[in-house]
């Protein structure tokens, strides 16, 4: 049922930022580059999820794995296309056009943010990470 629901809430925001976004804050490029209101970085309470956020890098860590996106993008040949706003950052990866995974960010005070996370048709969250 909560899968439903988060379900549910990605795809209007999803559609939502389809139809109300300024264009001029979408980018499709090969390269992420976040906006300052979310430098820095960001976990979860129990350590096992966190994302650092610098001027030209999105950095991913689970437990003790960590993802570089542009490497992960560069290395794969794939692009991105990505928003933001005073208060939300989102991305979409895509390989040859089709999206692989789907990232949103949203700016709930000074230190927390909403996470959530879609890819191969599996959707996580929202997860609050707080400024580290």
């Amino acid at each position: 049922m909560i899968t439903k629901r988060v379900f549910y809430v990605l795809l209007v925001s999803l559609l939502f930022c389809l139809v109300s976004c300024d264009p001029s804050n979408v980018q499709s490029v090969t390269e992420l580059s976040p906006p300052s209101w979310i430098f820095g970085t960001w976990g979860d309470p129990y350590s096992i999820l966190s994302f650092k956020f610098s001027t030209d890098h999105v950095l991913q860590t689970t437990g003790s794995i960590s993802l570089d996106f542009n490497q992960l993008i560069y290395a794969n040949n794939l692009s991105v296309s990505q928003h933001f706003s005073e208060s939300e950052y989102s991305f979409t990866i895509l390989q040859n056009g089709s999206p692989i995974g789907y990232y949103q960010f949203i700016k709930l005070s000074s230190n927390s943010i909403s996470c959530s996370i879609s890819s191969g048709g599996v959707i996580s969250g929202p997860v609050t990470l707080y400024k580290k």
